[in-house]
């Protein structure tokens, strides 16, 4: 709990600056070691420290891997989405408070389950991209572009919709310049026309 506590004061904010496939894989890589070290520790005060980094872990999981995963998914399925994710979550819990009241106190066997799953997880999570709202959120609109048309190639059979986004008319309205301009001065522009009330939500045009 300590670790949850403490990381929730930094996870979440290097999440939204370095970006949400960064921070998740690099406490997916890093759990496996954890898991691994729990198997062989014989030092308590040492258990002490592998679970409260665990804690970190956990709280990465919890807070920006439900951020990323539900960013990947289209607007009318995010609620399911979110929902299967919690669902999942307390299924877990309830499945190892039953475990060590009536079956078994050995908790290396939820170890190996979770050293198991995350095995399968970090491949997984080479695989997928990077949050599109993160792009968005950074003016790197090319990318959220390359990231949106990745995920519309898979869902329309290899034909990828061609997006624009609607932050990108206002910026060339607003400044008459072209949104190649380097992310420095888009950043600019964009942070102006937000305080000026101008709409820069997440919507795509066809182009």
């Amino acid at each position: 709990m300590a670790g949850m506590f403490l990381g929730s004061l930094v996870i979440s904010r290097a999440s939204d600056l370095v970006g949400r496939k960064r921070v998740f894989m690099f406490a997916a890589v890093t759990n496996l070691f954890l898991l691994v070290a729990c198997l062989y520790c014989t030092n308590l005060q040492l258990m002490y420290v592998l679970c409260f980094l665990s804690g970190i872990g956990e709280l990465t999981r919890l807070s920006v891997g439900y951020v990323y995963i539900i960013e990947l998914f289209p607007k009318r399925a995010q609620d399911a989405a979110g929902v299967y994710f919690f669902l999942t979550t307390g299924i877990m819990f309830a499945y190892i408070s039953l475990q060590f009241w009536f079956l078994t106190k050995k908790w290396q066997t939820n170890v190996y389950i979770a050293l198991a799953l995350s095995m399968m997880s970090v491949p997984c999570g080479l695989w997928v991209p990077e949050s599109p709202h993160f792009y968005y959120a950074q003016m790197q609109f090319d990318q959220a572009r390359a990231v949106l048309k990745q995920i519309s190639a898979t869902n329309n059979r290899g034909k990828p919709k061609v997006f624009k986004f609607k932050a990108e008319d206002e910026l060339e309205m607003h400044s008459g310049k072209h949104c190649s301009e380097s992310a420095k001065v888009k950043r600019i522009s964009f942070n102006e026309q937000r305080s000026s009330g101008i709409r820069t939500s997440l919507q795509m045009i066809p182009s």
